[in-house]
């Protein structure tokens, strides 16, 4: 039995409510449960409570056991001040308000429903890969529907908070402030903070300088990410290095450790060295992505945007003086929708928000629906559950049910699990 399982018998009214009273025999009558309180203080808002005649207004508390008010310290903080019933699953100890007088207290333990607390037990003992699996099928399609849109909406917000962050250290500057959070993006997992350093200690002024000439700006990140401190044969990479030791001087530029990229297990394709190589090719197409990213309102215009090629020597390399297979290397499908995805349409979406711009939220949640659906372990196996990811709207908002919700056994705050529990 935990709080949160009490909270929600309170906010759906399932506890058995008839001739309630406090543990010292007071009748007690509910005109107002009150409302879920999900910051600090007193868990129940507002409520109304007839105890033994006299109407009080004030808030409600609940706990396990009473003695957990002193364990909690509630009666050190005047925050609890007007907490006018103390709802608890066992009284072990009498509470005080001001160490004088008794705050009322009913005891529940036989007031909860059998069958709610025995599915409620069920979902947090499975062992299955979600607490309500076996169950999902009775939770019905327009639950699912509306919940998950809920969830892809707090799955967009959460990705905003990296970029928050970003925008409050530039003064809310956009165009800095995105230039660093789409570099993040174009790291795989492992890479994404060497990117982030890299584009915070390289500014964007000096990439705008030099954006028209795309030699000079791999000199530049690549020098600045630590790739080019090492010795050289080949004419192009000490080329780069000639340039680099000439603007590091020039700017000033301090070049972060080479050690802080990562290669072990990754596929060719997803080299930090291929990656700074597209990444250098999309600034030399547009020093200034933020400006352009709010003027595109469609799918095609995005994948077209995001689409770039290296330069020649990266045809045939992966890493300096490394040839591979003689191939073209632009940004693939994947890799654009991930951009799309974890980029753009965050940044859309907070921009929207900022601005008050509801048109630009409609244009972020318009471009995850036009983007089919991702593939992954955790998307194929709600798959297999029966909840299917057409659209990459779908897979992220299943993304974040499955690690937010299931992953930690939040079911209590789960649309799904409460449909289940009801």
């Amino acid at each position: 039995m935990t709080e949160e399982f009490l909270h929600f018998l309170w906010n759906t009214h399932r506890f058995d409510l008839r001739d309630l009273k406090t543990t010292d025999n007071k009748s007690v009558i509910i005109k107002k449960f009150g409302v879920l309180n999900t910051n600090a203080g007193p868990d129940f808002l507002d409520a109304r409570v007839i105890i033994d005649g006299t109407l009080w207004a004030g808030n409600i508390e609940f706990h396990i056991l009473s003695s957990d008010w002193y364990k909690h310290k509630h009666n050190l903080d005047r925050a609890y001040d007007n907490v006018i019933l103390h709802i608890v699953l066992e009284e072990n100890e009498k509470v005080y308000r001001d160490n004088v007088h008794p705050i009322p207290c009913v005891e529940v333990k036989r007031r909860v429903p059998r069958n709610i607390q025995l599915k409620y037990v069920d979902l947090l003992t499975q062992t299955k890969w979600i607490p309500c699996e076996k169950m999902l099928p009775q939770v019905p399609e327009l639950t699912k529907t509306m919940w998950l849109q809920k969830v892809l909406v707090e799955r967009i917000e959460e990705k905003t908070t990296l970029l928050k962050e970003v925008l409050h250290q530039n003064q809310n500057d956009w165009e800095k402030s995105f230039y660093i959070y789409l570099a993040r993006h174009f790291g795989v997992k492992i890479n994404q903070e060497p990117f982030e350093t890299l584009a915070r200690i390289t500014p964007l002024h000096i990439i705008q300088k030099h954006s028209a000439n795309l030699f000079e700006l791999e000199a530049i990140l690549f020098g600045q990410a630590g790739f080019l401190e090492e010795p050289f044969n080949a004419e192009y990479p000490l080329s780069l290095q000639k340039e680099y030791r000439f603007l590091k001087v020039k700017y000033g530029l301090q070049a972060m450790e080479k050690s802080n990229w990562k290669f072990f297990r990754l596929r060719p394709v997803a080299f930090p060295t291929l990656r700074i190589a597209q990444f250098a090719a999309f600034l030399h197409q547009d020093a200034r992505p933020f400006s352009t990213l709010i003027s595109q309102n469609s799918i095609f215009e995005l994948e077209k945007y995001f689409k770039v090629e290296t330069s020649t020597y990266w045809h045939q390399h992966y890493n300096f003086e490394k040839e591979g297979k003689q191939l073209p290397k632009h940004s693939g499908g994947t890799m654009i929708h991930r951009l799309i995805i974890n980029a753009a349409v965050p940044a859309l979406f907070l921009y929207g928000k900022w601005k008050g711009k509801d048109e630009l939220k409609e244009v972020a949640f318009d471009l995850l629906e036009q983007i089919p659906g991702e593939e992954n372990k955790i998307i194929r196996t709600w798959n297999k559950l029966g909840l299917k990811a057409d659209t990459s709207a779908d897979s992220q908002a299943l993304i974040h049910l499955k690690t937010r919700y299931c992953d930690p056994q939040r079911c209590l705050e789960c649309s799904l699990g409460t449909s289940l529990l009801r």
